[in-house]
């Protein structure tokens, strides 16, 4: 008996840790799954822009986008979408395709070309508003909290 309570105990102990875990990374969707989830409720959509091989973006993903405080802001106000600049895919947005990068082009996904005003600033972070307006680009590297106060900050 001891050992059925002491291993049901460890599996509660395992899931119990589980679910912290869980609780502190950002709910990373892609960008048609963030405009349905829109319609239905609609928030504010940040749209991280960055390339694969990019330091800082790797940076802001091992070290910001762990801090707890700042995962719970997103989370809670946010649809997030992780958009590679250099990404293949076509997208749709407002009615209009945006093409991936093609193989032998040198520039980035249209749609973040469209976003970032033909700018090629990696990290940058994209808000849209709930009508999917662009309301603020934020661009570079950030800690949590100059990140949460900028997120914040509506202008």
């Amino acid at each position: 008996m001891k050992k059925v309570l002491l291993g049901f105990g460890f599996f509660m102990l395992i899931g119990f840790l589980m679910s912290f875990t869980a609780l502190d990374t950002i709910k990373w969707s892609d960008f048609e799954e963030a405009l349905a989830q829109n319609e239905e409720n609609p928030k504010r959509i940040l749209v991280n822009v960055y390339t694969e091989g990019c330091g800082w973006c790797e940076i802001m993903e091992k070290k910001t986008f762990k801090d707890p405080v700042l995962v719970d802001y997103l989370n809670s106000n946010f649809y997030t979408v992780g958009l590679d600049a250099k990404s293949k895919k076509a997208i749709t947005f407002h009615n209009k395709v945006y093409n991936g990068q093609s193989d032998t082009s040198k520039n980035q996904h249209e749609l973040a070309d469209f976003f970032l005003n033909g700018k090629k600033n990696y990290p940058s972070f994209v808000i849209l508003n709930k009508n999917l307006e662009v309301e603020k680009i934020i661009s570079g590297y950030k800690k949590p909290q100059g990140f949460l106060a900028e997120l914040k900050n509506r202008k």
